[in-house]
């Protein structure tokens, strides 16, 4: 494919993936309730075409490799957090509504952060797996929430040692994980968005651990290396 069709396929791409981005910042604007596999979708969607355009537009402009990548790895990770915020402090469609610090009175609060707070490991987990099995909630429930909250962290193992070079070892970016979602947690109970739960902490860690310990297998990691990184000649190009 010439190298002017490769640059306008990307730019169509970067366009989807821009669409996509605008869609949910806009239904959490005007509190239009998604449900959780069309949010889903939108953030698949968002990362497949931002990741084809980017990979498109470093074929296309080869000697502009490493700007490229750059600049989209930075775009893409803006965009990673802005749908993270949304899930974890937003969206309605997760039962979220940071307006309510506003409205609730001070015996109000108190309750709310009494009733979704867990101090306790694996309780939060027991609990979803025992209503399981008395069929009080069906599958699809238990894995949204258990695989969801293992799955939200997981983009960090790739754009964090990416974009911060840093941090790379392990016990650097298990550090970096632990404050990141740390911070999440404290942020939906004082918001009153969420729950600050240490079975959510236990599992947003081992999600990213366990992408951050994939990458780490050497051919993978070689391959993602070259990718989001490029060459010293791409660099030296750039």
């Amino acid at each position: 494919m010439k190298q002017r069709s490769l640059w306008m396929l990307g730019i169509v791409m970067y366009i989807v993936c821009a669409i996509a981005t605008c869609f949910i910042i806009i239904s959490s604007i005007v509190q239009l309730y998604l449900s959780h596999g069309e949010k889903f979708l939108c953030a698949f969607v968002i990362f497949a075409s931002g990741f084809m355009a980017t990979r498109l537009l470093c074929t296309a402009r080869v000697q502009k490799a490493y700007k490229i990548r750059r600049i989209s790895h930075i775009l893409l990770f803006i965009i990673y957090v802005i749908v993270v915020i949304d899930f974890t402090l937003v969206s309605g469609s997760f039962g979220r509504n940071v307006s309510n610090i506003f409205t609730l009175s001070t015996r109000e609060v108190r309750e709310y952060i009494s009733a979704n707070t867990n101090i306790i490991p694996f309780a939060t987990v027991r609990l979803y797996i025992n209503a399981f099995k008395a069929g009080k909630i069906v599958p699809f429930i238990v894995a949204e929430n258990l695989l969801g909250n293992l799955f939200v962290f997981m983009p960090l193992a790739f754009f964090v040692p990416a974009l911060v070079r840093k941090i790379n070892s392990t016990l650097r970016f298990f550090a970096f994980a632990c404050t990141v979602v740390l911070i999440v947690e404290l942020l939906q109970i004082i918001f009153m968005s969420g729950s600050a739960d240490i079975d959510d902490f236990i599992l947003n860690v081992a999600g990213a651990m366990t992408a951050y310990g994939v990458l780490q297998i050497q051919k993978i990691k070689e391959a993602v290396n070259k990718y989001a990184r490029g060459s010293e000649t791409d660099a030296g190009k750039g």
